[in-house]
């Protein structure tokens, strides 16, 4: 496990940590995977060019204990003033409409088609912010 949080460090444009009273209780990131954003492109029928997108936002998380009160909307926000107006993107399942409704507020959109999940039995999305298209 720790290899492949390593790993997940060292491909990530940029992290967020959100700590209440000292204690870790959320993270996102901006994740840089070229690779992976080809096998996106291919997926959806996106062109996601290097010269407009910084990468994919993603390993959004926060703890049970603190969820419902907003703070995917901080850590959302600290990525974005870190993208710096770059374009974002991120796959999100049909089924999670909590993010869905969380990229929205933040000027993400949906686009074009959806594709099977490789995780679970769903469907994944396509939103976008900024580039070409945003």
């Amino acid at each position: 496990m720790a290899s492949r949080s390593a790993s997940r460090v060292a491909s990530a444009h940029y992290l967020a940590f959100l700590t209440v009273d000292g204690e870790p209780v959320g993270t996102n990131a901006v994740k840089n995977n070229r690779v992976h954003q080809r096998t996106i492109e291919k997926d959806s029928g996106v062109e996601l060019a290097d010269d407009e997108y910084l990468g994919e936002v993603g390993w959004l998380y926060v703890v049970e204990a603190h969820r419902r009160i907003r703070l995917g909307d901080l850590l959302t926000s600290a990525i974005l003033a870190a993208a710096d107006g770059h374009g974002l993107f991120a796959t999100i399942q049909s089924k999670n409409i909590g993010a869905r409704l969380l990229h929205e507020r933040h000027g993400f959109y949906q686009v074009d088609k959806s594709w099977p999940s490789s995780e679970q039995k769903d469907r994944v999305n396509l939103y976008i912010r900024g580039g070409r298209r945003g």
